[in-house]
């Protein structure tokens, strides 16, 4: 758990847990759920573990992200998995290939219902968090420069271009209307960074102190830092003035807090960002169709790309050069939500 629970959160699980609910529901109630609460990890785990008969030591490292399921999500062949998770007591369950060094004995899955896991303990001692994988939602997904760097590595300033509408462009204007737009999505990010830490032009103590206190929360600080940076209120002259428990530079974490501030404003004035929210790749492992079976890309139903292999790039037709990808209905809930569909 990352977060508190509240009268809130203990809804949203209500919703999540009943299989009726309404799909936009259990949308909200999971994304309340993942960001505020549970959280999906990534994590690396490194130790010893005895053999079964207790004489041998080996060492194991596992590399794994952790996301939580539920229910109304666990559809198609993942859904008879589930089952078989609850019906065996079984909390989480590791692909082999995040097993990097010393499998426990990994076995195949089998839609038998006298199928049994290969359970083991995992000792929370061996867990290091790699980095934060919070699902979240937002209006602008960041390019980073790295397709700036594409197009500059080709330009030649000298040279002479030619527009779609026929018209000539130097290599030098070219340049110059690149930076403009960079410099616009700057002062873009810039308000971004304005409205988040200053009020009236100067930083607002109050603000930052609820941001650092965010970050540090969830990547599992020490509360002595986080309490470092609480926030406390004195009245002078009938005014109210907001500051942080401890300045900034008193607190033993200073370089951690100064790299959250920093890629905080890389990524909103520095980094390229579009409209857009981020898509995130998933195998076709456990999609939707018939539950007696696990499927992979070269043997989907009918019911997915019309049972053909999804294709790397495509050879021919309108889409040639593309690459083939299914796209599950939740990625356009807002969509078909406005539409009331």
């Amino acid at each position: 758990m990352c977060g508190e629970y509240d009268a809130r959160v203990q809804k949203a699980f209500e919703i999540l847990k009943d299989p009726k609910a309404d799909i936009y529901k259990q949308e909200e109630a999971y994304r309340l759920v993942t960001t505020k609460v549970i959280g999906a990890q990534k994590y690396t785990a490194f130790g010893m573990r005895l053999s079964e008969d207790g004489t041998t030591t080996y060492p194991y490292y596992n590399k794994m992200a952790l996301f939580p399921v539920f229910k109304c999500i666990a559809t198609g062949k993942f859904a008879k998995l589930y089952d078989q998770m609850e019906k065996q007591g079984v909390h989480m369950l590791m692909i082999d290939s995040a097993v990097k060094l010393g499998s426990q004995g990994s076995i195949d899955y089998s839609t038998d219902d006298n199928f049994k896991f290969n359970t083991y303990k995992q000792q929370f001692k061996y867990l290091r968090k790699q980095f934060n994988t919070n699902p979240h939602h937002k209006d602008e997904q960041s390019m980073g420069t790295q397709m700036v760097k594409v197009a500059l590595s080709s330009l030649v300033s000298g040279n002479t271009y030619t527009k779609e509408d026929g018209t000539k462009i130097t290599g030098r204007e070219l340049l110059d209307q690149m930076m403009g737009q960079i410099r616009e999505l700057s002062k873009l990010g810039k308000e971004k960074v304005d409205e988040r830490f200053y009020t009236d032009g100067k930083i607002d103590q109050e603000k930052l102190g609820k941001f650092l206190r965010e970050q540090l929360t969830s990547r599992d600080s020490d509360k002595s830092i986080i309490d470092a940076i609480s926030v406390i209120k004195t009245t002078i002259a009938d005014k109210v003035i907001s500051s942080l428990k401890f300045p900034l530079s008193a607190i033993s974490r200073i370089n951690w807090l100064q790299s959250i501030l920093v890629s905080f404003i890389n990524d909103k004035v520095v980094d390229v960002n579009t409209q857009g929210n981020a898509f995130y790749q998933r195998s076709v492992w456990n999609m939707e169709g018939d539950a007696s079976e696990f499927i992979d890309d070269e043997n989907l139903p009918e019911n997915l790309n019309g049972g053909k292999e999804l294709q790397m790039i495509i050879d021919d037709g309108p889409a040639k050069g593309a690459m083939d990808c299914i796209l599950t209905m939740d990625y356009f809930a807002d969509v078909l939500k406005k539409a009331g569909l």
